[in-house]
């Protein structure tokens, strides 16, 4: 067998499949790289671990990674390598948080065991820090262990196996929270950025920055546009639409039919026009991009899809500020003028030249400001202001929006008019989850606020963590039948009680013990009044 060459067992090695939830393939490099000096050779090439890290990361911290690619020099096995330790350090602290050996997490410049002010450490607040630390580099890990939990139980019975793979999993609730930190630490973090530095972020990725507080990563956002604008091209050669199979070769003197067919390509994919109140959640860009019956909206929903088609077409549209209804502003290149874009009026007439939108600014807006500032390409942290503006109205004038909806629509809200517009934090602590305090409110947010407001957030902050009163006590259940012995609540829900012996509760451990007569599970509450 060592008689063949390495490119041999180069090229065999070369057929293992790349999928994202297993790590067979993977596995199988490694074993090889422990079999003999040739196999190690063959199986070491970072060219065969390529597909292997695309496939199974697609997510990373923009500029951590740009720092591993040049350490390495694009080492394909190298990085593979670095992105699995760090999430190993993730699932550690996961291990840990599932066990309840909560004694792990010490905040900085305290001691195992210490109070906090005369409370128990927070340590939900802790691992919230560790874990925003490490950032979008580990969001992959999170997301396959969301969908599929690692079986840890080897040579269990199947009926361990199945319990273990229920949707109410530790691990898979812990993996779906963690990543929901990780997805808000980024868009926030991002949006700081941009204001730092307008060429930081794209139209498009900062609005889909809002979808990140739904769980929603830009990826997933890049992907769906992705797959309209394929679906587009495909409709546009079907009909004999001047769409050039490479984008950099589209003529200037096509680019207003295209356009235009773009408009008409949406409205065949239910993206129209709204002109009644549309719900919060639907001006999401995860909403009105994938949900047909989200996709009737707003000026600004539909110019941020239509400018997404177009910059894939090579087609140079932005949006813009203008008031009333957001057009979309075009520039075809080769000498010709620029246009504008009505996307919402499309149907009637999708095409404005210059003296027809001056007449529309005319006839229904009065500014000192000159003409040229809303119809020229606003900077992306605008056009993020102004849909965090259409979101409030939109909660304001909605009847009793629930909870949930309200946190989920004006966390991410209070952050754009705190750090990308000029208004300053009064309200919004009540939205922010509570694994968010240390990690985003605390090190991300406030040290970047005003004096007097980073003060108060700070303050808020703290009052927070330490006015809750904390007492740990046992709950049994017990029962005779052991299908009852399922987990029906894993590490980490928030359980209410029957009597008037505590307001809520946070299950922090549970321990099954059995007796000949009645199998018994114990569950380790977090009692908070």
């Amino acid at each position: 067998m060592s008689s063949f060459p390495v490119e041999i067992y180069c090229h065999i090695l070369a057929q293992l499949p790349s999928i994202r939830d297993s790590d067979s393939s993977v596995y199988t490099l490694v074993n090889c790289s422990e079999a003999n000096l040739l196999l190690r050779h063959a199986s070491t090439f970072a060219t065969l671990w390529r597909p292997h890290y695309e496939i199974r990361y697609r997510h990373s911290d923009e500029y951590k990674e740009k720092e591993r690619r040049s350490i390495t020099g694009s080492d394909w096995r190298a990085l593979y390598v670095e992105r699995r330790k760090l999430e190993s350090r993730a699932l550690e602290t996961m291990r840990n948080v599932i066990l309840g050996n909560t004694e792990s997490f010490v905040p900085v410049g305290e001691e195992p065991g210490e109070e906090h002010n005369g409370h128990p450490v927070p340590w939900l607040q802790v691992v919230g820090r560790s874990i925003a630390q490490l950032g979008m580099d580990i969001y992959d890990m999170l997301d396959i262990l969301q969908r599929t939990a690692p079986r840890m139980l080897r040579g269990a019975p199947r009926e361990a196996e199945l319990a273990y793979e229920h949707p109410t999993s530790p691990w898979k609730s812990w993996a779906m929270y963690i990543k929901g930190l990780v997805l808000r630490h980024d868009a926030i973090r991002g949006w700081i950025r941009m204001k730092d530095n307008p060429e930081e972020m794209s139209f498009e990725k900062a609005l889909a920055g809002l979808s990140a507080f739904h769980g929603v990563s830009y990826v997933e956002i890049s992907d769906a546009l992705n797959s309209l604008a394929s679906e587009c091209r495909a409709t546009f050669l079907a009909s004999g639409v001047p769409i050039p199979e490479n984008p950099m070769d589209l003529r200037p003197d096509d680019v207003a039919v295209v356009c235009e067919r773009i408009c008409a390509f949406m409205r065949s994919k239910h993206f129209a026009a709204r002109h009644s109140p549309v719900p919060a959640e639907d001006l999401f860009p995860h909403r009105f991009i994938t949900v047909p019956a989200a996709r009737t909206n707003i000026p600004m929903a539909l110019v941020y899809v239509f400018v997404a088609i177009c910059r894939r077409f090579n087609i140079a549209a932005s949006a813009t500020d203008f008031p009333s209804r957001v057009l979309a502003h075009v520039a075809p290149g080769g000498g010709l003028p620029d246009f504008w874009v009505d996307v919402f009026s499309s149907e009637t007439r999708a095409i404005l030249q210059r003296d027809e939108v001056l007449q529309i600014w005319n006839r229904i807006w009065a500014f000192t400001s000159p003409f040229s500032q809303f119809v020229e390409p606003c900077t992306p942290a605008t056009s993020l202001i102004r849909q965090a503006n259409n979101i409030t109205a939109s909660i304001r004038s909605a009847p009793n929006p629930s909870f949930e909806s309200h946190s989920s629509t004006m966390y991410p809200v209070a952050a754009i008019v705190c750090f990308v517009g000029t208004m300053q934090w009064r309200t919004g602590f009540g939205v922010v989850p509570d694994i968010d305090l240390e990690a985003v409110l605390g090190d991300l947010m406030a040290p970047r606020l005003p004096p007097e407001n980073g003060f108060h957030a700070i303050l808020k902050t703290r009052k927070r963590l330490e006015g809750l009163s904390y007492f740990i006590c046992r709950r049994e259940v017990r029962s005779h039948d052991a299908a009852a012995l399922l987990p029906k609540y894993f590490v980490g829900m928030v359980v209410g009680s029957s009597s008037d012996e505590f307001t809520a509760a946070c299950i922090i451990d549970w321990i099954v013990s059995s007796s000949t007569s009645t199998p018994m599970r114990t569950f380790i509450i977090l009692s908070v009044y």
